[in-house]
């Protein structure tokens, strides 16, 4: 009980200070991730060839998430190995500490990403370990926005993969000027 006033206080702190942190709540996120999860299908692009091997939307302890594995057939930034053949595997939830949505990943030993953006941390659904995207500059980065819903993840993850893996786009409407000046921004 105590972890969960401690929180509350951070989110009335920071709202005190003016930002807003609610472009996305929990209930917003498990009712839009489904249909995004379907976006996702239709507009990832890879500049090498890739596969989606396994993809689910799950739910678990009233909270959902999506669960994707890509395999690319080629290089991705490689290390020199003799195997080309390297896989993603991505866990896009909810962190109700931050009120943002959060990638988690973990890659093969062959996979090149750009590690200052990121931690090692377990995931709070699965309890896995898994490397995390920083969610603290979610609110930062994502602001201003009015985007809600499915367009607020497409955003969003877009932003996340110009940040971690620029290898791999999200297509659609978003003009990718918006994601360049978002993503310039939280560097």
């Amino acid at each position: 009980m105590r972890h969960i006033l401690q929180r509350a206080s951070v989110v009335e702190n920071i709202k005190s200070l003016g930002h807003t942190i609610l472009n996305m709540n929990d209930a917003s996120f498990n009712e839009s991730i489904e249909q995004f999860s379907e976006v996702l299908f239709a507009d990832l692009h890879a500049k090498q060839p890739m596969n989606i091997t396994n993809a689910y939307v799950k739910q678990s302890y009233g909270s959902k998430y999506f669960y994707i594995h890509l395999i690319f057939e080629t290089g991705l930034g490689t290390r020199d190995c003799e195997n080309k053949e390297q896989t993603i595997e991505m866990v896009i939830s909810y962190d109700r500490f931050y009120q943002v949505p959060v990638l988690h990943f973990r890659v093969d030993h062959k996979v090149d990403y750009a590690s200052q953006y990121t931690a090692i941390d377990i995931h709070p659904i699965l309890q896995t370990p898994y490397v995390v995207v920083h969610a603290c500059e979610t609110d930062n980065m994502m602001s201003p926005t009015n985007l809600h819903g499915v367009e607020y993840l497409k955003l969003w993850f877009a932003l996340q993969m110009t940040m971690v893996f620029p290898h791999i786009e999200l297509r659609g409407r978003q003009s990718s000027k918006t994601i360049s000046e978002r993503s310039n921004r939280s560097s």
